[in-house]
């Protein structure tokens, strides 16, 4: 069954099922029926603009006057059409928000530099993840003895902000950490969340609740001593671990934490799925996220039907979902005043077509670091000299989109989460003298047609000289973000995004593979081969320098592979992907035997030249791709108006 909330927003299908009252967005999906995909285009389109985003947030530090917080926080929310829930208290502040993403960018914005807080966050750290289903109904600030309730005499002011509680771990020295023999990996969460998913070999402390986590602990923690034993803990968000750390400390249980807890390790760790086991509950209506911070299909009756208070969790729940739809407040337009909007942060205006690259700061920081020295730090085959050098011309932006000037301005410290700008310098970098062709334009989309030798994005010695660049002079656009990418030897079609707000309807259609490829490839003409045929390997990252290469283990590339005319001894190849691996058709051709004519790189990495041989195209083709557009519920289908030929 389709609902459709009243000012037409939010399509979703109501999943059939015992006890199934989860709700879930649908955007023009591939497998709506053909009179709701009509329906709903208009809807899906207006939704998309106002995409969701969360974000998380805490910080434990004194607080003179709460009451003064709150009312500025209310009044802030309400600006900005954010939903979520705040917690203030003299010992700090505690809080998740969601809404449109230029409404939430002012929100952190507001919270780390409004003048009213006298710099208590300016270091605050928000960690974000995509929304789906609205995580709430309305914005609710309050004052609290705590921001999060421990349940131990004397809770508050257990955290020192001069004298950490324990000692903090970024991401990667966890995972280095934990992969020890002689760590007890402790989830300081509740019973049903250890449940849904954990670290790899984690100890379920079995508790329902936040306050009966220090009778665990005191258990436990004589027989880990006497084991010899180190405590690594986590949590969340980081906020559960930093309060009851600042107790064992007390206590003398020393522990290691994970620093912003799951969700920083999820935002840091590409590949955190290899550490981690299940999914990550969160405290709203998206009840779940993966590894990649994306909502999950779990329900809340697989969370909680087995806890003791399971029919009251899910009754609860249930309210929260329906406060989502009887207030609108998810779909609520930003109302921002003037004076907030001078805050948002912006990206530098591009220069001849080249947008600014961007580094994030780390959370992990040392106090008082210059940007300059964040940044010769970050990117070690730069000089410091150069850097200087970069900020001197103006070449480097904070987040406001102000230049900086590092030896004359107080505030060029590097600030953690802060994202920084600055233009890349290239010096000789050589014209390609080929030309791309545009297919398409609308309000959403702009379809190219690359030629070969031409890279799609700023990389390596080519920042002007890009199909990007060039297309964002050519179009006067500076929104524009390619969609998906084909390697700089490959020729064809390559569409790209203009709106910021629908970008990920775009994106979300190749994470869910509901886009049909076509490849056109020259390559030796095999006669023991059956065709048509599907090849399947694992394909990762090599030693070598470029190269992927076949390796035991689950499959993780498809790619099927059919004959179209063969003269002599080579032959013209329709390629489908079903994944999309890097240099997958490359490296399965090779596999095969059949490396595709000119390939540098399969099935031998060929030395590199810094004198391009134009005459030596690789023989591959983006041919074709189709999809059902996702804002207006067309078909598309786009053709590539070029040929390879033997």
């Amino acid at each position: 069954m389709y609902l459709l909330s009243d000012d037409g927003c939010f399509p979703r299908l109501l999943r059939a099922g015992k006890n199934s009252h989860r709700l879930h967005v649908l955007i023009a999906d591939s497998h709506l029926k053909p009179s709701a995909t009509s329906a709903t285009a208009a809807a899906s389109a207006n939704c998309a603009k106002r995409a969701l985003v969360h974000t998380a947030f805490y910080k434990f530090v004194r607080l003179d006057d709460a009451s003064s917080v709150v009312a500025f926080l209310r009044e802030l929310a309400h600006e900005l059409a954010i939903t979520g829930s705040v917690i203030v208290a003299e010992e700090g502040i505690n809080g998740v928000a969601a809404g449109a993403l230029d409404s939430i960018e002012q929100w952190e914005r507001a919270i780390r530099l409004e003048a009213l807080f006298n710099g208590a966050f300016n270091d605050i750290v928000f960690k974000r993840s995509q929304c789906i289903t609205p995580p709430f109904g309305r914005m609710k600030v309050s004052i609290k003895k705590e921001i999060v309730a421990f349940g131990v005499d004397d809770a508050t002011n257990l955290v020192s902000p001069n004298s950490p509680a324990s000692q903090m771990l970024t991401p990667m020295q966890w995972r280095e950490l934990i992969a020890q023999d002689d760590v007890v990996v402790l989830d300081n969460r509740n019973s049903f969340e250890y449940r849904l998913g954990r670290f790899r070999g984690a100890v379920n402390p079995q508790v329902a609740n936040f306050r009966e986590f220090a009778t665990y602990v005191e258990t436990h923690a004589p027989e880990w001593s006497a084991q010899g034993k180190r405590i690594a803990m986590y949590c969340t968000g980081g906020i559960r671990c930093e309060k009851s750390g600042g107790w064992m400390a007390k206590v003398g249980v020393p522990i290691y934490q994970l620093d912003g807890g799951i969700l920083n390790y999820f935002q840091s760790i590409s590949d955190a799925e290899k550490d981690w086991q299940g999914e990550c509950f969160v405290f709203d209506n998206r009840v779940a996220i993966d590894t990649k911070l994306h909502e999950t299909e779990t329900t809340i009756e697989a969370v909680f039907e087995a806890e003791p208070d399971g029919q009251f969790r899910i009754a609860r729940a249930k309210r929260l979902l329906d406060a989502v739809l009887q207030q609108g407040a998810a779909h609520a337009t930003s109302r921002a005043s003037a004076r907030l909007s001078a805050r948002a942060p912006r990206r530098p205006p591009t220069r001849a077509g080249v947008s600014a690259s961007s580094v994030v700061v780390p959370q992990s920081i040392a106090p008082s670091t210059l940007v300059v020295d964040f940044l010769a730090q970050h990117f070690n085959n730069v000089p410091r000299e150069t850097w200087c050098e970069r900020i001197a011309r103006g070449d480097v932006f904070d987040d406001t989109g102000r230049a900086l000037r590092p030896h004359h301005d107080p505030n060029t410290h590097a600030i953690p989460n802060q994202r920084l700008f600055y233009f890349r310098d290239v010096g000789n970098e050589p014209r390609i003298p080929f030309e791309a062709q545009v297919l398409f334009q609308d309000e959403f989309l702009v379809v190219a047609d690359k030629p070969h030798f031409l890279p799609v994005v700023p990389s390596g010695k080519y920042v002007q000289q890009t199909l990007l660049t060039r297309l964002k002079h050519q179009l006067a656009i500076d929104t524009l973000t390619p969609i998906h990418r084909i390697d700089l030897d490959t020729a064809g079609v390559v569409f790209f995004s203009i709106q910021p707000a629908t970008r990920d309807a775009y994106q979300r259609i190749f994470r869910e593979r509901r886009v049909e490829k076509i490849y056109e490839a020259i390559a030796p003409f095999r006669d023991d081969l059956m065709l048509p045929l599907t090849y399947r390997s694992r394909l990762e990252e090599s030693r070598k320098f470029m190269q992927m290469h076949e390796v035991p283990g689950e499959t993780n590339a498809e790619t099927q592979i059919d004959i179209i005319e063969q003269r002599g001894t080579f032959a013209r190849y329709a390629l489908r992907p079903h994944t999309g691996q890097k240099h997958q058709l490359r490296a399965h051709m090779a596999a095969l035997g059949i490396a595709i004519v000119n390939d540098r790189i399969y099935p031998r990495l060929e030395p590199f030249q810094d004198d391009t041989d134009y005459s030596k195209p690789l023989k591959l083709l983006a041919k074709s791709i189709s999809f059902v557009d996702p804002m207006t519920g067309d078909t598309r289908q786009f053709d590539s108006a070029l040929h390879i030929d033997f």
